[in-house]
């Protein structure tokens, strides 16, 4: 009896902790290039192919350094993101939580829209997920997306739980900071909130993609709050 119950504990302790033992792994293994090449390649490989890093390195396991992350589907790479840094809390996901604190890169290049994999699900985060800060430097969209946008500058926050989400964003011309879109929306329940404000000059580059001429600078701002199920067409 005394055995069986010696080896239920060791069991118990031994899943209790394994997350901690990965984490601690994976903080070794960051420690040198070598290291990172080896977390990339495994990323690749569960991903099958559409996810590639080069240059992963972490000064410590909650502070990550990506020169360069790519994303492809089927048809091939359809993101590039260079110079990216993420601060986050192990401890968070230790208690079940995605605590991303800081998330930015120098430059992020949407070359065009993905193409689905045909697969069906709610695609619903499996826990909660709290995004402090985004901030992309320089963000280019392709022609192929659409075309007639600038470079731009994309700052926001973002966070999911199962009862409710919320997102900011706030959009800058490079060339032209004082030109912006702001969006903040939350969903809690069945309400949601959602605000819009423009702050745009004479000629900027929403009233170009419009396909306004010679337009005069533009301040705007709208809000819709109400119930979900009243929003539905």
């Amino acid at each position: 009896m005394r055995r069986a119950s010696l080896v239920l504990l060791l069991a118990v302790a031994a899943i209790a902790l394994a997350p901690a033992g990965a984490l601690l792994a994976l903080h070794l293994a960051l420690a040198s290039d070598a290291g990172g090449a080896w977390i990339a390649r495994i990323v690749a490989t569960a991903s099958s192919g559409r996810v590639a890093i080069e240059g992963l390195r972490g000064e410590t396991i909650a502070r990550l350094r990506v020169a360069r992350l790519t994303l492809s589907d089927a048809q091939g790479p359809w993101l590039e993101v260079a110079a990216a840094e993420l601060v986050w809390s192990p401890r968070a996901l230790l208690e079940g939580r995605l605590a991303l604190d800081a998330l930015s890169a120098a430059q992020m290049r949407v070359l065009r829209a993905p193409v689905g994999d045909g697969g069906s699900g709610s695609g619903a985060p499996p826990l909660d997920i709290a995004l402090g800060a985004l901030r992309i430097a320089r963000l280019d969209i392709a022609p192929a997306t659409g075309g007639g946008l600038p470079a731009l500058t994309l700052s926001g926050n973002a966070g999911w739980t199962t009862t409710g989400a919320r997102l900011g964003l706030d959009v800058r011309d490079a060339a032209r900071m004082a030109d912006r879109v702001a969006l903040a929306a939350s969903v809690a329940g069945d309400a949601i909130e959602t605000t819009l404000a423009l702050d745009l000059g004479a000629g900027s580059w929403l009233a170009a993609r419009l396909g306004i001429q010679a337009a005069p600078a533009l301040q705007a701002h709208a809000r819709l709050a109400g119930r979900v199920a009243a929003a539905r067409l």
